[in-house]
Formats: C-alpha cells, structure tokens, sequence
C-alpha cells in the first residue's frame, strides 16, 4: 500500500484496531482504483514488452506506467541484447533498431524490452501530493460507507470533479487530463 495503516487511521482519526481490516480494504480498493482511473500502476519489480521493429527508430508506450527505467532491450528470439541508444521518459522507450530479421523471415525483429514501470508499493517513490489524493479518497469511502460495511460499495461515488482534478497531473490516461 502506498499509504500505510498507521498513517490512514492517523487522518481518519481512528484509534479502535478493530478496524484496522476494514481500512485496509477501503486502501487497497481506492488504490486500485486510481490505478484503474489514471494508468498509475503500482508495483514492485520489473515487466516487459515486446515491440516490433522493421528497422528504424522504434518507440515504444507500454500499458504499465509510469516507466521509471529500462533495464534492457534483447532479441526475443536469441536474448542477444541492443547495444545502441535508447532513452525512455515517463511514457514511452524508444531505441534504434538497424537489425531487420525473424525466423519467418518477414523482415520485422521482435525485441523484449525490460523495464521498471510504476511507483513501489511501499509508497517511497510515490509522489506526496498522490497520496493525500488516496487519502481523501478512504476518507470519504470510510465515512459515507453505508450501514458501516465496505461491502457493496460503490466507488465511482467518491470521484468527484475536485478528486479528479488533484489527480490530472499523475494521470497517463488522456481521458481526464
């Protein structure tokens, strides 16, 4: 969690541990939520992708983002890496690919790319203004939560147009920036 218990029931104002199960639940689904909402993905290690290159400059937008480094480009057949250039920003990798071959022999490589993406779940790289967003929204999940129970809960609610707005500029999905 990017947000850890003691830290939540600090601003909801919670002493009792008898509720500690249901915030952390109301943590975990906000988080998730957001990461649904924005493309934030939040993760510990690294993933890959692959990408077609028939020669040329190739770039590269993998589904999981932020992308914080590229560890390596190989050759998804042979594991033989890409020495060349490549540089990543927050949202895509590109790189050079002058070799042009497969075993088909249809003139595209396919390269497997390993990069770290997201912020750690731990919350440690995960910007301050991020989580107070995650915060307001378990504060409001927790205190307008019917009949006292997170099930049947209904989320969508608790985005609101000020919530969206304090999460634009973390936002990777173009629908709400």
């Amino acid at each position: 969690m990017i947000v850890d218990l003691t830290t939540t029931k600090q601003f909801l104002q919670i002493i009792a541990p008898s509720e500690d199960t249901l915030v952390t639940i109301i943590i975990e689904s906000m988080q998730n939520f957001i990461a649904q909402k924005t493309g934030i993905y939040f993760h510990d290690g690294d993933d890959t992708a692959i990408a077609n290159c028939d020669g040329g400059n190739k770039s590269l937008r993998p589904q999981l983002l932020p992308i914080n480094s590229v560890t390596k480009i190989e050759d998804n057949y042979d594991d033989t890496e890409l020495t060349e250039d490549f540089i990543h920003t927050e949202m895509r990798i590109e790189f050079k690919c002058n070799s042009t071959y497969d075993s088909f022999g249809s003139g595209t490589k396919r390269w497997k790319v390993t990069y770290g993406a997201g912020y750690n779940t731990d919350g440690t790289d995960c910007p301050a203004g991020l989580k107070q967003v995650l915060l307001d929204l378990v504060y409001e999940a927790y205190w307008n939560r019917p009949n006292g129970s997170s099930n049947n809960l209904d989320y969508e609610q608790f985005f609101t147009a000020k919530i969206m707005k304090k999460l634009r500029p973390y936002s990777f999905d173009l629908r709400i920036r």
